[in-house]
């Protein structure tokens, strides 16, 4: 019998689908805190192995991350929650994070990961590498949502990301998942949201996003942050209004070409609007 470490590392020198047959059965046959502890050992992976390859590809940075977070979805678990949560952030590809805010989602409700994705935020304000850990964090808010209508979605995650997990694992082998199913249709579900919670989580994105692109107009986040601000023309946003035009008309002076041209070609095109 393999020890969780074990696991990891032959997760680490592959991922999931190279897994021999025989390995993969052991590893869901585990009980839930042996499993736990391979997901944690994959999540707080510190990239070392991966930068000795001769292979040595950057995304293989977080290689690890991503393989733990889609176990994590086919097995939930509040206890280990925090490490996905504290790790999402290494993922630092914006087309692949998608898979920590899914992980995220099997413990908790959108607005609630919100919530801990601002406080990581905050964690980080003061760091040496702020703007990139920043910038990584934002852009899971793209695939969470910034919207109240966003942050009150309970959506089944094979209709979102892993769907060949779901279907070379979940759906052949009955028993694997351990988070809530729909009553209707078996899948598996994030949980339930509070429309008013939600709401209220919507603006503290917005200010959030506000307070950061006014620090700083000109680094990574910032470019984040101006492809994702939402202009001001949903009534939740009326107590923000004039702040977001604001930000829109300093950004045009931006040093950075890339907030400059998107801050003013979405202002010009808000203005044309109105």
């Amino acid at each position: 019998m393999l020890s969780p470490k074990e696991i990891y590392q032959l997760i680490q020198k592959r991922n999931l689908f190279q897994l021999q047959s025989e390995v993969i059965e052991e590893l869901l046959n585990m009980d839930p805190a042996t499993y736990d502890q391979v997901v944690v050992h994959l999540l707080t992976d510190d990239g070392e192995y991966s930068r000795s390859s001769e292979k040595y590809d950057g995304h293989y940075d977080y290689h690890c991350q991503i393989q733990g977070c889609r176990l994590f979805m086919l097995r939930p678990s509040s206890d280990i929650y925090h490490h996905v949560l504290d790790n999402s952030y290494r993922i630092a590809d914006p087309s692949s994070c998608e898979v920590a805010v899914v992980a995220l989602l099997q413990t908790k409700a959108a607005h609630d990961v919100a919530v801990d994705l601002l406080g990581l935020i905050n964690r980080y304000s003061d760091d040496t590498n702020a703007d990139q850990k920043q910038s990584c964090i934002f852009s899971m808010f793209y695939w969470l949502g910034i919207s109240p209508s966003a942050l009150s979605q309970n959506i089944a995650w094979p209709g979102r990301n892993g769907g060949s997990i779901y279907a070379k694992w979940f759906n052949s082998r009955k028993g694997i998942y351990r988070g809530d199913t729909d009553p209707v249709t078996g899948h598996p579900t994030t949980p339930p949201a509070d429309p008013i919670r939600a709401t209220e989580v919507a603006l503290l994105i917005v200010e959030k996003m506000l307070d950061v692109i006014e620090a700083n107009s000109a680094n990574q986040t910032a470019r984040n942050i101006i492809s994702q601000l939402p202009l001001p023309d949903k009534d939740y946003l009326k107590p923000y209004r004039d702040r977001i035009i604001r930000a829109y008309i300093s950004a045009q002076s931006s040093s950075d070409e890339y907030v400059r041209h998107r801050a003013s070609q979405t202002y010009r095109d808000f203005k044309d609007l109105n």
